[in-house]
């Protein structure tokens, strides 16, 4: 077994550190709106209740009560997460200096496997 002292890792945040979450998010959001003709959340309602309640809840904020699951199977389809940066040329680089890396999250793991 390895000296303890030899390991090496590096713990990777995937939302908004390595994938653009939140902008992901608010574009699926105001398109998922617009095309079920619900209200579309303001800025500030977005940035206000995104992340700090249940998204179900976010969009009853937002949309009103009864939408979440026409909301969510459309929203899903229009979100689209985009790296930050070179993720792949970083992950490259931990794997040349034989660190290990771990992947630190509060999505769900269908989530976070989407991501």
């Amino acid at each position: 077994m390895s000296d303890p002292a030899d390991l090496r890792w590096v713990l990777l945040d995937l939302d908004d550190t390595l994938v653009d979450t939140r902008g992901a998010c608010y574009r699926a959001c105001m398109a998922t709106a617009r095309e079920l003709a619900l209200p579309v959340p303001t800025d500030e309602s977005f940035h206000r209740l995104y992340g700090r309640l249940e998204f179900p809840d976010c969009v009853a904020a937002w949309c009103g009560d009864g939408h979440f699951a026409e909301f969510n199977q459309v929203y899903l389809e229009k979100v689209r997460y985009t790296a930050i940066g070179d993720v792949d040329g970083l992950l490259e680089r931990i794997g040349r200096m034989r660190m290990r890396a771990g992947l630190i999250t509060n999505s769900l793991p269908e989530e976070a496997a989407r991501k």
